[in-house]
């Protein structure tokens, strides 16, 4: 059997989730190829996650990065899957990261076009089902985009958000049939104390410290964290930690004059570049909180999640994927990060709980579920099935997950995305 895996997007976790499904499915009796970008085989996210992870497969840079505009990116991302299939003569195609290409495949069939034969079967994951929450950005009415879905060629969905799949059960049961539930994976993280995760960063070991890790840009609400911070009553030793790319745009802020002084002050410490596992949990592991100050995210954050792996507790937004799950999992507070005084109010109450702070049972059976291994064994559960093998069983599933926050009723006869105001407590 060809199991051929596609990712033509680079920029973020998508190498990530790629590696962890070329590791589990190399330990199969298959033919393993891996396609990607021109673009993003020459990207430090390919060196970083992927280059060190090869074990002879063969990689192919075939794909197309889809163009902008709706009709040009939806066509380009039909295409993706349709060569990718069509070029390796692959008898099982793995996306896995299909945002916006499981729904292209799906419009196309609409129309009466499958991109690839009944033979293949094809699997991808879809992280952001903007369209179970209300208030979303999207430009495609969500009732087409479900009723291609429902008609969509792909033999099975996954799902990472905990939230969207139960919107699903609870009003599409139908469509919720075609997706699984599955983790959003967590390495385990050396578990440091702060000065020792301190030191190995070179930052100061004293005081306490908020730490906003990953893609540092406008988009995702640093320069909120930056205004709330600047008002906030501090201590001197208060810091903030900005670990990742830094973006033009909060480049550009920090040269501002009203952080300037923060930045010489080293009470705005920054460490610009791209980090891996060992840095990452380095980064979590030096803070006191962890901030996720997205104001628009509305699909599930790994970054609050890896958080909690590494016993730390999480400060975000009171909105979407945010705004329900720290609640839910006691994952420390939200706030409305667009009200500069109650984010500062927050910040200060944040800084001042974390010492107490304890991550839930709840909280820890999250981490749990969101294993490596158990997101590597639901991308081969179908490849198992056809080939004859016993899947393996693990103790938690999402269901329980869902059940133990209380959950079960998410999404059902209410809006249930509305924001809160204030401040919470979890």
């Amino acid at each position: 059997m060809h199991v051929v895996i596609a990712e033509a997007q680079f920029i973020g976790h998508y190498y990530t989730y790629v590696r962890r499904v070329l590791e589990a499915v190399r330990g199969l009796d298959c033919r393993v190829s891996l396609l990607v970008s021109p673009e993003g085989l020459k990207s430090k996210e390919f060196a970083t996650n992927l280059a060190p992870a090869l074990q002879g497969e063969n990689v192919s840079d075939c794909l197309r990065m889809p163009r902008m505009g709706m009709l040009r990116g939806t066509m380009d991302m039909i295409r993706v899957v349709r060569d990718a299939v069509k070029s390796t003569r692959a008898d099982h195609l793995l996306v896995p990261s299909a945002d916006n290409v499981a729904q292209a495949v799906g419009l196309a069939s609409l129309g009466f076009y499958r991109p690839f034969p009944s033979r293949v079967q094809a699997e991808g994951l879809m992280t952001k089902l903007s369209f179970v929450y209300p208030g979303a950005e999207r430009t495609i009415p969500h009732q087409l985009i479900m009723a291609g879905l429902r008609r969509s060629p792909w033999t099975r969905l996954h799902t990472i958000d905990l939230l969207a799949y139960q919107w699903l059960r609870n009003n599409a049961p139908k469509l919720a049939e075609q997706f699984s539930l599955i983790p959003d994976p967590v390495e385990e993280f050396a578990q440091l104390t702060k000065q020792e995760a301190r030191r190995k960063l070179g930052l100061p070991e004293d005081g306490r410290c908020l730490v906003c890790p990953g893609i540092l840009i406008y988009r995702k609400g640093v320069g909120l964290l930056l205004e709330a911070f600047l008002a906030a009553k501090t201590r001197p030793t208060d810091r903030i930690l900005l670990a990742g790319p830094v973006g033009d745009d909060v480049a550009a802020t920090l040269r501002d004059s009203r952080y300037e002084q923060l930045v010489r002050d080293r009470r705005v410490l920054v460490v610009d570049r791209y980090l891996d596992v060992e840095g990452m949990g380095q980064a979590f592991c030096a803070g006191d909180v962890t901030v996720c100050p997205y104001p628009q995210q509305w699909h599930p954050s790994s970054i609050a999640i890896k958080s909690l792996a590494c016993n730390r507790p999480v400060l975000g937004a009171d909105s979407f994927w945010l705004g329900s799950m720290i609640p839910a999992f006691e994952m420390g507070w939200t706030v409305p990060v667009h009200d500069p005084q109650v984010f500062s109010r927050t910040i200060e109450l944040a800084l001042e709980e974390s010492a107490g702070w304890k991550r839930s049972d709840a909280a820890g059976r999250l981490v749990r579920f969101q294993s490596v291994e158990r997101f590597q064994e639901c991308w081969l559960a179908g490849l198992k099935e056809r080939l004859g093998l016993e899947p393996v069983k693990f103790a938690d599933d999402g269901n329980e997950i869902i059940a133990a926050a209380g959950l079960a009723n998410y999404g059902r006869l209410r809006n249930w995305s509305k924001k809160t105001s204030g401040i919470q407590g979890g």
